[in-house]
């Protein structure tokens, strides 16, 4: 299990543009692995801070879809945010979050 997610981690990381990912523990916030250099270390756990506190922003304003008619299961599924320097994708399930930081400019998207 552990090497078919750090499979995946290192696909992700290679996709063109791509930064860096952080998965983080989705009840904490707390970044459990990420594929930033040692000396980014740091700098991951902001992006995976920064994730979290926005994911949590963005349930909060999908839970007025279900007075817009989008019923009980309506919510955030996916955010991704793009700024000048960077764009993040987050992902979130029950246990975890993951944050896909790219570069904007390289972006296949």
């Amino acid at each position: 299990m552990a090497s078919e997610i750090d499979d995946y981690l290192e696909s992700l990381t290679t996709t063109v543009g791509v930064l860096g990912v952080v998965v983080n523990d989705a009840a904490t916030g707390n970044p459990i692995r990420d594929t930033f250099a040692e000396v980014d270390r740091t700098i991951a756990m902001r992006y995976g801070q920064i994730g979290t506190q926005l994911l949590r922003d963005a349930r909060e304003i999908g839970t007025l879809d279900k007075y817009h008619g989008g019923g009980e299961e309506a919510g955030v599924a996916a955010l991704r945010i793009r700024t000048k320097t960077v764009e993040l994708f987050i992902k979130a399930n029950s246990r975890y979050q993951i944050v896909v930081v790219q570069d904007p400019t390289m972006s296949m998207v």
